[in-house]
């Protein structure tokens, strides 16, 4: 469970394939994530969970991991793993209001490498596919290049 939600008065579970944004908690002194236009309902994200992240006023789309931590550092719990080959932790209380998220994927991967599946424009989820089928591939140095067309696609680029 995220530790922001813990605070909020109404939360609700993240859902596959669904699009956040970073809003300010009611109380004003850190993030969490939210619905477009519903910022009083904290989502919740499990630990380890796959997302494409886009900063607000950018069109860089990232790859990370949500990680919630059991203790606090520099009083923060909730973290962005970039798993890009930057490989970087940035807490979500310092991310940029508004910036974009996608969920992609939920459960933790036993692939220290995850693919996961993306939805067509028709709306249903369709297997994984390989980078040559332009897949985003969430990282690993076996890929090579990370295709990011399905993302941009997804955020409307």
């Amino acid at each position: 469970m995220c530790m922001y939600s813990a605070a909020a008065e109404h939360t609700r579970d993240a859902i596959q394939g669904e699009d956040l944004v970073v809003s300010p908690a009611p109380h004003g002194c850190s993030n969490w994530l939210t619905s477009s236009g519903k910022s009083h309902i904290a989502v919740c994200i499990p630990n380890k969970a796959a997302l494409a992240v886009q900063q607000t006023g950018s069109d860089r789309v990232r790859g990370a991991n949500f990680v919630h931590l059991r203790e606090p550092i520099d009083g923060h719990y909730d973290y962005l793993d970039y798993i890009d080959g930057n490989r970087e932790r940035v807490a979500l209380d310092n991310l940029p209001r508004d910036t974009k998220f996608r969920v992609l994927c939920l459960r933790p991967s036993v692939n220290p490498n995850p693919v996961p599946a993306h939805t067509t424009a028709a709306g249903a989820a369709t297997p994984n596919q390989t980078a040559d089928e332009g897949e985003l591939v969430l990282g690993g140095a076996s890929t090579g290049v990370a295709r990011r067309s399905i993302v941009r696609r997804m955020f409307g680029l």
